[in-house]
């Protein structure tokens, strides 16, 4: 009995055993089918997008409207955060998802079906996407992710496997609209490549300095497309390649601006050789001027020859620019910073893709990235002749458009029996040769900017262009006008040091040793017999007028009481008088008001004025207004001379009139007159 029922338990533990096994060779065997669900689709990725109002204008879905698109893009690579973007045969939207690693669940060629109902449209800078609701990031509108736990009641997923082939476009096919309908869709463009400064950096910013980085890349017929990649994508560090050919990504539209997203390195595929490897093609200066034809242009691989006319060395062009001539056309050339090309040099100009011809401010100008492409210097030492013009005749060649042969903007020419006014250099001055006037101009840094313009006719060789509507010609130094003596500077001090209460109307202080330079010691005229005051000029007895804290006046200048100083240049010498500053001072019944004049005009007109101060003031008449409160000294008073103190072969006396004193005791007081100018 006890055998019996030992065999009835063994046998039940062997079937249950077998139940088992039956049941897991079950599962094994039996494979889950790649079908979808069966949920019906009512409507289209383009329908749902054609509901859209228009940018900023957020709107929440209450119908029951199911889409069904495959997966064209998630956040495997970190090129897409949070998010995947679906396409069907009608267009294409990115779905956005609160969770990491979406691409586990919803991986690359999955069907996946939206149920809509209670989930929101919205754009992200002009890009139409799915979220639910809308959250506010600052001052922006930005529409919510779907939680993890709500995943699968909103999107459902379906079968494996499905291939999205990428549509194959150009630039000129997209638009800004909102509702274009390639916006989301898996695209691709053929026969495009990085510019040549971009081929050694990476795809992005590894380090994160910035959240993502912006390329232009470029097809060869020179349409653009910018590709953005974000410093979070695993191949951020990665260098991008050099060569030309297929890129796949996801196009979108941000703020106007369309822009490309690859899904990973893969999408990139420029394994050909790059537009224009062949070698470059010659070109003269002439050919390329002719290049341009009034709009800014890139340029392809060219190689341009010419001889440095013009440098940065004298200050007068931009700092990085030389100006190229080659037979009888020029050109601006701009290097984007510093080089070490000399009037003289015959250099190669290695262009590319990086490369422009620019109108800036009118004048025609080569912009050329010397980092990458450097001009290859040939030879130096060279003469290029200028060639003779009027003026009337440089006005006509540079209205001709800039690729006509006759157009001599920036070619060496020389102006001979012409004349400007006499000043400095800096700035704009008329040279005038009988037939016309030009501009000639001179920057603030150049070299000669404060050396005096030569008085009569002289020949001036140079180069012309066009500013603005403005015809200029520009000298490159004072070696190009004949005629031209440098100048010596000077500036004379008169500091009163030797004045006292006892030593007169004269000052004993010695006087400034200027070489080519006669000067006379300051004295004062028709005052009292001697200062008030030491280390500066203080007298008392002048016109009165004033009433103590008011600015009615009543007086006027007395041509019999002044303080005066003479200044000569040696025989033979010419002298130029630039500007006097000086410090003035009142006792508390002292003079109001101070006017200065010369012997150019006999004493006749007042000088032109101004004071850096807050207690002088210039009133009408150019005369200088002294506060009623202050009695301390007063510096930056000024006297600008004018053209006429130019050029000057003769003594020019300069004279300072006290007047509307509040009392006859009441001082004027002058001191640390300084006086710059130059002799030749």
């Amino acid at each position: 009995m006890k055998t019996y029922i030992a065999v009835l338990k063994t046998n039940a533990i062997l079937f249950w055993i077998w139940v088992l096994i039956i049941a897991c060779n079950r599962a094994f065997d039996v494979p889950s089918v790649n079908t979808d669900p069966e949920i019906p689709v009512n409507m289209t990725i383009a329908g749902l997008k054609g509901r859209y109002q228009g940018y900023g204008i957020f709107q929440k879905i209450y119908d029951d409207i199911t889409i069904a698109g495959i997966v064209t893009a998630n956040d495997r690579s970190g090129n897409f955060y949070k998010q995947i973007v679906i396409q069907d045969e009608t267009g294409a939207i990115p779905v956005l998802l609160d969770g990491n690693n979406v691409y586990t669940s919803y991986p690359v060629g999955r069907r996946v079906f939206v149920k809509l109902k209670g989930m929101m449209l919205g754009d992200y800078g002009g890009t139409i996407q799915l979220g639910l609701d809308s959250v506010r990031d600052g001052g922006y509108l930005n529409l919510g992710r779907v939680p993890v736990v709500q995943f699968d009641q909103f999107i459902v997923k379906g079968s494996f496997g499905h291939t999205v082939v990428p549509r194959v476009i150009t630039p000129a096919d997209l638009s800004t609209n909102i509702k274009d309908p390639l916006q989301s869709m898996l695209v691709q463009f053929e026969g495009f490549q990085f510019a040549d400064r971009d081929t050694s950096k990476t795809y992005a910013d590894p380090e994160k300095g910035v959240s993502a980085v912006n390329f232009t890349i470029r097809n060869c017929e020179r349409q653009s497309m910018v590709l953005r990649n974000s410093s979070y994508a695993s191949f951020a560090s990665l260098k991008v390649p050099s060569g030309n050919g297929a890129i796949t990504g996801i196009y979108s539209i941000f703020n106007a601006t369309p822009q490309l997203f690859i899904r990973d390195t893969g999408d990139v595929q420029f394994l050909q050789a790059r537009c224009g490897q062949e070698a470059r093609v010659p070109l003269t200066i002439a050919a390329l001027r002719h290049v341009y034809q009034g709009a800014n242009r890139a340029l392809g691989r060219y190689i341009v020859g010419g001889t440095v006319i013009s440098d940065a060395g004298s200050g007068n062009i931009e700092a990085g620019s030389v100006i190229l001539q080659s037979g009888s056309s020029g050109l601006i050339v701009d290097m984007g910073g510093s080089h070490t090309y000399h009037t003289g040099d015959s250099i190669l100009l290695l262009l590319s893709d990086a490369d422009s011809l620019i109108s800036d401010q009118g004048a025609l100008k080569l912009k050329t990235n010397a980092q990458f492409e450097k001009p290859v210097p040939v030879a130096t030492g060279l003469i290029v002749p200028p060639v003779i013009k009027t003026v009337a005749e440089v006005h006509t060649a540079l209205s001709l458009p800039p690729g006509d042969a006759g157009n001599i903007e920036s070619t060496l020419i020389t102006v001979t029996d012409a004349w400007v006014a006499p000043g400095f250099f800096l700035g704009s001055h008329t040279l005038n040769d009988g037939s016309g006037t030009l501009e000639l101009y001179t920057k603030e840094q150049a070299a000669f900017a404060a050396a005096m313009i030569p008085s009569g006719n002289q020949s001036w060789t140079g180069y012309a262009g066009n500013f603005n509507g403005i015809k200029r010609f520009y000298i490159r130094n004072t070696k190009d006008v004949t005629g031209f003596v440098p100048s010596v500077p000077f500036m004379l001090l008169f500091s009163f040091a030797g004045v006292s209460d006892k030593t007169g109307m004269i000052d004993p202080t010695p006087l400034p040793a200027i070489h080519h330079l006669e000067v006379t010691p300051f004295k004062a005229v028709g005052v009292s017999d001697r200062s008030n005051a030491s280390g500066r000029f203080s007298f008392a007895g002048w016109p009165t007028g004033a009433i103590n804290g008011s600015d009615v006046f009543s007086g006027v200048e007395d041509e019999g009481r002044y303080y005066e100083v003479t200044i000569a240049p040696s025989e033979g010498f010419v002298m130029h008088l630039f500007k006097m500053l000086f410090t003035l001072r009142r006792s508390g019944t002292g003079v109001r008001q101070v006017s200065v004049r010369s012997s150019l005009d006999h004493f006749k007109e007042n000088l032109p004025v101004s004071a850096d101060n807050k207690n002088v003031q210039v009133v009408a008449g150019r005369v200088l207004q002294i506060n009623d409160a202050s009695t301390t000294d007063n510096e930056g008073c000024t006297v600008t001379m004018g053209a006429e103190f130019l050029d000057l072969e003769r003594p020019v006396t300069i004279r300072f009139y006290g007047f509307n004193s509040e009392a006859a005791g009441g001082t004027f007081s002058i001191d640390d007159v300084r006086i710059t100018g130059s002799t030749r």
